[in-house]
């Protein structure tokens, strides 16, 4: 999946949906992963809602059951929380090489990370070095 969720809500809803389960059927997947706590129908009716939000821990595991991003539910969660106090938070984008880094950091293949880095820096240097002209000599032509 490894897509951020746009809310926590949605995120779960959709994830059980694509594999077929009812509630009931996610819950009595997820409990044994939130240790002591049972996790029923009614609370994954209430976090498809986003009438009631998971602890952080219990958004950790759920990140970690549902191969999303780490951190994306908290930030779900947070940004929410923020909008109902009327604080918005601005857009920001990954860009392709960001993500293609994480991904290798992720994958732990830390030779690509230092060969995207170093062609990273490359390109970022070759940008800013202005192209050189050729000297003209005094009447106009260029010079070898």
């Amino acid at each position: 999946m490894k897509k951020n969720p746009v809310g926590i809500g949605a995120a779960i809803q959709r994830f059980r949906e694509l594999r077929g389960l009812t509630q009931d059927e996610f819950a009595a997947q997820i409990s044994p992963l939130m240790g002591q706590t049972e996790i029923s129908r009614g609370v994954v009716s209430q976090w498809e809602k986003e009438s009631a939000y998971p602890s952080d821990r219990k958004l950790r595991i759920l990140e970690q059951y549902m191969d999303l991003d780490e951190g994306s539910l908290i930030l779900a969660k947070f940004a929410r929380t923020l909008r109902r106090q009327g604080i918005g938070l601005p857009k920001f984008h990954i860009d392709a090489e960001e993500r293609n880094l994480l991904n290798q950091y992720r994958a732990g293949d830390y030779e690509a990370i230092i060969l995207s880095m170093i062609a990273l820096i490359r390109s970022q240097s070759q940008a800013k070095t202005p192209a050189r002209n050729p000297r003209k000599s005094r009447n106009g032509q260029a010079n070898s």
